[in-house]
C-alpha cells in the first residue's frame, strides 16, 4: 500500500466528505404527494449532489479508487475501529483499492454516490487511515 499516494489524497477525501453533508440535510426533507410536476423536474438533481458529482468526475480516476478505498473502509470499520489490527485495516486499504474497475469516472462515482451513508464511511475512512498513518 502506497500510503504516501493516499496521504495526499487525504484533503480530497475530506472536501468530498464536506460536499456531501448537504446531501444528507437535503435527503431528510418530506417528500410532497399530491404536487404536480414536470419529468424534467423530477430527473433533475439537487444542486449539491450535481456540485458533488461534477466535482468527483473531474478527479484522476486512480484518485477516485483510493477514495473508494476510505469510503468502502469506513464502512467496515464503522464504529468499531478498535477491533480492528493496523493490518486489518492496511489490508482493507489495498483490497479496496484494487477492487475491479467501473466504466470510467462516471460508472465510479455513481457507484460510490449510491452507498448510503457517503459522507459517514469516508469519515471512519479517513479515522482508520490516522490509525494506521
Amino acid at each position: 500500500m502506497n500510503k504516501m499516494k493516499f496521504e495526499e489524497l487525504k484533503p480530497k477525501v475530506k472536501k468530498a466528505m464536506i460536499m456531501s453533508a448537504h446531501l444528507e440535510d437535503e435527503s431528510e426533507k418530506e417528500m410532497t404527494f399530491g404536487v404536480e410536476m414536470n419529468i424534467e423536474e423530477l430527473l433533475e438533481e439537487e444542486p449539491p449532489l450535481k456540485e458533488l458529482r461534477t466535482y468527483l468526475t473531474g478527479l484522476d480516476y486512480e484518485e477516485l479508487k483510493i477514495i473508494q478505498s476510505f469510503m468502502l473502509t469506513g464502512r467496515d470499520v464503522e464504529n468499531r475501529l478498535e477491533i480492528f489490527s493496523n493490518n486489518d485495516i492496511e489490508e482493507m486499504f489495498e483490497r479496496y483499492s484494487d477492487k475491479p474497475d467501473h466504466a470510467g469516472n462516471s460508472g465510479l462515482v455513481g457507484y460510490m454516490l449510491g452507498k448510503a451513508p457517503f459522507r459517514e464511511y469516508l469519515y471512519y475512512g479517513l479515522r482508520a487511515f490516522e490509525k494506521i498513518r
